[in-house]
């Protein structure tokens, strides 16, 4: 058994538009979430590629800075081999740890003193 109950046009006319304003206001507020949503991607995005090149500025960094230092021993590394060919040259003979002697015609007359 129904129970029928009598709504005049009017009735369901405004309760009809009750339920557009309510899908208009859920749609509203969709598109809004959505455009905070497109916003945070694309400030996590732009914090994202930002610590992505510090990161990277501080490894060049650190890689030229090393670089240095091997550019560095390599020019001290370069004059002690130059003291050393010209004491060779001068026929001087350094005594080693361990008691033996070195005779530098031997030791380093193979070293090329060119930069690399």
């Amino acid at each position: 058994m129904y129970i029928h109950y009598s709504v005049s046009p009017l009735q369901e006319m405004r309760h009809f538009e009750a339920l557009q304003m309510k899908i208009k206001k859920l749609e509203s507020r969709h598109e809004q979430r959505e455009q905070e949503l497109q916003v945070m991607l694309r400030q996590s995005h732009a914090a994202a590629t930002a610590e992505m090149q510090s990161e990277i500025s501080k490894w060049k960094r650190t890689v030229e800075a090393k670089n240095k230092e091997i550019e560095i021993f390599r020019s001290e590394l370069d004059t002690i081999l130059g003291v050393l060919q010209e004491l060779q040259r001068q026929g001087v003979i350094l005594p080693m740890y361990g008691g033996s002697q070195l005779s530098l015609h031997s030791g380093i007359s193979g070293h090329n003193s060119t930069p690399r």
